[in-house]
């Protein structure tokens, strides 16, 4: 049950960094659930060793950090980034430093604007 809670709560994470910079948040999303899947679902059929189990399952998480950390640091990378928050100018809504795209209406962030 903390498992999908905690997948829950990262998959939102990833789908607003995906937003913030520029891409799909249903494939950023999409490749952290099915990884992680992947290899808790292959490791549990190699391994029956409790202790083995735990590497496993650290395997999927760390599988999980990994996406978030290349969308929120490698996608949109070649973008002009803001100093710190930024107001959309066609639709006013208040991003945080992070995005390079507006969250809500995906228009990039440019400067001087």
């Amino acid at each position: 049950m903390l498992e999908i809670i905690g997948l829950l709560l990262a998959s939102g994470a990833i789908a607003g960094f995906a937003r913030g910079r520029g891409t799909s948040p249903v494939i950023s999303v999409s490749v952290a659930i099915v990884g992680f899947l992947a290899i808790a679902f292959l490791g549990g059929l190699v391994s029956t060793n409790p202790d083995a189990r735990i590497v496993v399952t650290l395997c999927a998480w760390a599988w999980v950090g990994a996406v978030a950390l290349f969308v929120r640091f490698v996608v949109g990378a070649g973008r002009p980034k803001p100093d710190g928050t930024w107001a959309c100018p066609s639709c006013l809504y208040s991003n945080g430093k992070h995005a390079v795209v507006c969250e809500a209406c995906q228009q990039p962030w440019t400067p001087g604007r």
